[in-house]
């Protein structure tokens, strides 16, 4: 858990660093044009905060330690992690079916490598969570078994992909209103 923390302070960084280069460009006239936010990313959205809940619904049933529906969720969990990545997708390509492409100004790059880094962020989580799930499918008796080493296991995924939630919540906000 410690690990993961230093982790999030430093994906924080990164994520801070590049929102400080945002606003900073932005303020300045020069080379700079507005584009409008891809409605798929309220999609978007509503399914990284979808994903979150049942990632809690999985993390509940495991407590209770029901280990068919932890699975059940973490699949879903992971599908909608999936579906979120593929939103994201083609929200870029409808940006670059309108002529915005990463090389096209400096928001419209800024607005590629945040989007892009949240989700590549976002995979390493689909990999934590379908490590759970396979650990959890192939022997679930085994997961009863070591039930305090797969809560920690569960608690430390759980721990990123809920950060990555809020970071996707900030990022999406700072999108939409920032000039």
């Amino acid at each position: 858990m410690l690990a993961m923390k230093f982790l999030l302070a430093s994906i924080s960084m990164l994520f801070v660093t590049i929102g400080v280069v945002y606003y900073e460009r932005a303020k300045a006239a020069v080379h700079w044009q507005h584009i409008h936010v891809p409605p798929l990313l309220w999609l978007s959205t509503a399914l990284i905060l979808g994903s979150s809940w049942t990632l809690e619904l999985a993390r509940g049933a495991f407590e209770r330690k029901n280990s068919l529906r932890y699975v059940r969720w973490l699949e879903v969990t992971v599908g909608i992690g999936l579906a979120f990545l593929a939103s994201q997708v083609f929200a870029l390509r409808e940006l670059a079916a309108q002529g915005i492409y990463l090389r096209h100004d400096p928001h419209s790059s800024l607005f590629y490598v945040l989007t892009g880094a949240h989700g590549i962020h976002l995979l390493g989580g689909i990999a934590a969570l379908t490590y759970l799930l396979i650990k959890a499918s192939v022997r679930p008796e085994v997961v009863l078994f070591d039930f305090r080493r797969q809560r920690g296991r569960a608690a430390v995924a759980a721990l990123y992909w809920h950060f990555l939630t809020g970071i996707w919540l900030c990022l999406f906000v700072c999108l939409l209103f920032w000039p």
